[in-house]
């Protein structure tokens, strides 16, 4: 366990083989001569064999550093307050391209891009009376969910297009939780103890998976469009798609919230701590008590660097450096936000939403 000021980690700590007849085994027979005469070696008089002595070139590949922008436990960032502000609450921030997407607890979406601010009303427009909880986005679409509402909201961002979604079926589903894309084809909404995944095109139905316990949050392995991670109220579970059955899971987790993929590890939030998993055991490297409650966590490949927070503490917000695993000392350094309730990667560092607004911290080298 880590003190929050000293940042302190705590470190815990197939083959097949092939038989010599098979490896050798082929279908043609190969004749073997025992005449003499085939045994020589002739010289040729007619060709003058050429033997090139020259050692050729080797060419070494060679791989280049990524850059670390965290020095001592320190980093280097300039933290540019409040750029934008909601009506609302804001639920969940998302990056697509070059645009900032911002959706707050009435179903407010905004678009910003290029300086401009659009602005389209989902809850007004569809008459809908619940508290959008989260959203996922590709390309033009935008997939919401709330609390205590069964169906699905599609928005098409450029056409400002709405469309609810009920086809799902299911009778025991009272309300969706998450939504994530889980290829250009696809996405994913959670809610209770199912995971419906649909054609992103269509909107139909493609495959349902049932969970024995509620799902809290699921995420896609980013190296392998088969395998969708799974966290319930219990466990995380690795899901096979085209098995249609889970591979393996964790032991109990204690009040879990959300996890995050990163590289070769999963971060799991839960109630005091957040953890780090590798991603094809599962199994536990490191864990973290920095804040009361982990539940939101994103990851910046291109910073190898990892925020999460806590949208019921005040200020409750660090970082962590992927390469050595270590929380930044510096971040924050004083008092700035309020209960932070969601982030995301930008080109330049991260966005940071607290309360209705938006902060932009920009990591130097």
């Amino acid at each position: 366990m880590v003190e929050d000021d000293v940042a302190k980690v705590e470190i815990e700590e197939e083959e097949s083989s092939i038989g010599s007849s098979e490896f050798f085994r082929s279908e043609e027979e190969v004749e073997f001569s025992t005449s003499e005469e085939d045994e020589k070696w002739e010289d040729s008089e007619e060709e003058e064999v050429k033997v090139d002595w020259t050692v050729p070139k080797r060419e070494t590949v060679r791989q280049v550093k990524k850059t670390h922008y965290i020095s001592g436990g320190a980093l280097k960032y300039e933290l540019k307050t409040n750029i934008f502000t909601t009506e609302a609450r804001i639920c969940k921030l998302a990056r697509e391209n070059n645009a900032l997407i911002i959706l707050d607890r009435t179903g407010s979406l905004y678009i910003i891009e290029d300086g401009r601010t659009h602005r389209i009303e989902v809850g007004i427009e569809r008459n809908l009376q619940f508290t959008f909880e989260d959203f996922a986005v590709q390309g033009n679409l935008a997939v919401c969910v709330g609390r205590n509402r069964k169906s699905v909201i599609a928005v098409n961002i450029e056409e400002k297009t709405i469309r609810e979604i009920r086809n799902h079926n299911q009778r025991n589903i009272q309300s969706f939780r998450k939504a994530r894309f889980l290829s250009k084809d696809t996405y994913a909404v959670a809610g209770d103890a199912f995971v419906l995944i649909y054609s992103a095109k269509s909107h139909l139905l493609l495959s349902t998976i049932e969970t024995a316990e509620q799902v809290l949050d699921i995420h896609p392995d980013q190296d392998n469009s088969d395998i969708l991670y799974i966290l319930t109220c219990d466990r995380l579970i690795t899901y096979s798609k085209t098995l249609q059955a889970q591979t393996s899971h964790t032991e109990a987790i204690v009040l879990p919230e959300c996890i995050s993929v990163a590289g070769d590890k999963i971060l799991v939030g839960s109630s005091g701590s957040l953890s780090i998993r590798n991603k094809y055991t599962l199994g536990l490297e490191k864990e973290y008590s920095n804040l009361e409650k982990v539940t939101d966590i994103s990851h910046s490949p291109e910073f190898s660097i990892s925020i999460f927070s806590n949208s019921e503490q005040e200020n409750g917000v660090r970082i962590i450096d992927m390469q050595t695993q270590k929380i930044v000392k510096n971040f924050p350094n004083k008092k700035i936000f309020t209960k932070v309730t969601s982030t995301c990667p930008s080109k330049e560092g991260f966005y940071i939403a607290a309360g209705r607004q938006v902060h932009h911290l920009e990591i130097k080298k």
